[in-house]
């Protein structure tokens, strides 16, 4: 499934004014292509993955898939947060199985499905199991076997393993590129970790700060499954950081700089002071 992004901007109005957290994009991403999309905070990374969602609308521009002018969301495109967002009454088996559920598939047929992607996933023991008895990780795979449950063509993960510590995290990214390999699923994944992006992805496409443009792809030729402590990867994150440093450096001092106008600006508006 093709996606093309043509002269995408986006505009928000706040107290302030009109904020600009995208300026034109322009990318193509070919069916079954790994994209990680990697810049500073702010920066607008997010926003361009609900915009491909349909989420969210774009100020200018459009998002084709496969020809096709995206206006909304769809099946075709399934989301992945940072948070799990697992339903907490519901057993494991039942959130895997719940947008088909939702589709009007059989139970017969839902429960054949959810169980081939919990054991993608490795929790074929665990589809009874209750959500809070698992590990923040153990839930992230549950919430991408529901995801691959619903057979989308496009998976699209915002900063998917950001809050798991460094060794669930690289587990993760192995088990990730074998459910790519085995799915052939095109996605695009956002982060900020420049060796994640790296170790994930076909193209690393790098924003500046806000307001967000591409700046430049990387195209990451190394041999799979890849490793995050390996030489070549720590090579090439050295390339990609001189990239990233000064729009980093930029958006530190610009979230700084909010934080201390609204800090006044309290300290304005407080009659105790």
């Amino acid at each position: 499934m093709k996606i093309e992004i043509q002269n995408v901007t986006k505009t928000f109005r706040s107290k302030n004014g009109t904020l600009t957290a995208l300026k034109p994009i322009n990318l193509n991403i070919q069916a079954g292509e790994f994209v990680c999309l990697l810049g500073p905070s702010g920066c607008g990374k997010s926003t361009l993955l609900n915009i491909i969602a349909g989420i969210d609308k774009p100020t200018t521009g459009d998002v084709c898939v496969d020809g096709e002018r995206v206006t909304g969301s769809g099946t075709d495109r399934v989301m992945i947060f940072q948070s799990a967002a697992l339903f907490p009454w519901l057993n494991v088996m039942d959130n895997v199985e719940f947008g088909l559920r939702m589709s009007g598939m059989a139970k017969a047929g839902r429960q054949e499905v959810a169980r081939r992607f919990l054991r993608m996933v490795h929790l074929g023991d665990f589809e009874r199991s209750n959500v809070h008895e698992l590990s923040g990780g153990m839930q992230q795979r549950v919430a991408i076997a529901r995801a691959l449950a619903l057979n989308p063509s496009v998976l699209l993960m915002d900063e998917p393993f950001g809050a798991l510590d460094a060794q669930t995290r690289d587990i993760l990214h192995e088990e990730l590129q074998a459910i790519w390999s085995d799915t052939g699923k095109t996605i695009i994944f956002v982060t900020h970790n420049v060796r994640e992006a790296i170790v994930l992805g076909d193209r690393v496409v790098v924003f500046s700060a806000r307001p967000g443009k591409i700046k430049k792809i990387f195209p990451i030729e190394l041999p799979r499954p890849r490793q995050i402590e390996s030489y070549a990867v720590v090579d090439l994150a050295r390339d990609i950081m001189a990239e990233l440093r000064d729009d980093v450096m930029a958006s530190t001092w610009t979230l700084e700089m909010q934080i201390i106008r609204a800090i006044e600006e309290r300290m304005v508006g407080d009659d105790t002071l």
